[in-house]
């Protein structure tokens, strides 16, 4: 399983464009064009708005980044998970490989923290890989669309790549209760559960 993480890990930080993008748009979608809207909002949350929130997230790395304790204690509890009483044991990562995931694991809490300080907000995302500070990046992307890091071609593409945070997410939300209980550490559980 973690050798999956790993690769998946890896596969994901490969595919990511260069952090420092420009301002992009997307032509409008023609006349009569067959993209259904969903997928045309994902789209342009894809070209227009990933990029920009890359770029800024990348800009204030020095106030969210994990340390190196931060990423010593991560790889520790992943190997004590990996001894748990009647888990298979997993076949042992290069060092490196093991820092790098460990990396990852740290540094999406960490992310999403220091975007809910810095913009606040009432609802947080149950997401596949972590808590998304969801009111919080809503907010990270009207302010990036008001410095022009983000231009959309029309208003109704605007309204497209925005939907993802005006819509009714659902039972996926919550709201925001306090970082120790919004944005836990992996490695703040005890990395084997109870007996």
């Amino acid at each position: 399983m973690l050798r999956f993480v790993a690769i998946l890990v890896i596969a994901l930080i490969a595919s990511m464009p260069a952090w420092s993008t420009p301002p992009t748009t997307v032509p409008p979608a023609s006349a009569g064009a067959t993209v259904d809207d969903s997928a045309r909002g994902d789209e342009l949350r894809r070209t227009v708005v990933a990029p920009a929130l890359r770029a800024w997230f990348e800009a204030h790395r020095d106030e969210w980044a994990p340390t190196e304790a931060e990423i010593d204690r991560m790889v520790a509890w992943t190997h004590e998970a990996n001894r748990c009483p009647g888990r298979e044991p997993t076949p042992a990562l290069d060092a490196e490989v093991s820092r790098q995931i460990a990396t990852a694991f740290v540094a999406g809490p960490k992310r999403q923290r220091f975007l809910q300080r810095r913009f606040g907000g009432k609802r947080v995302l149950w997401q596949q890989f972590g808590v998304e500070a969801f009111d919080a990046t809503y907010r990270l992307v009207l302010s990036l669309e008001k410095e022009g890091q983000i231009v959309f071609a029309t208003p109704a593409d605007r309204a497209l790549a925005l939907d993802y945070w005006t819509r009714d997410q659902g039972a996926w939300t919550s709201d925001y209760k306090s970082d120790d209980e919004s944005f836990r550490m992996v490695y703040d559980a005890p990395p084997c559960p109870p007996e």
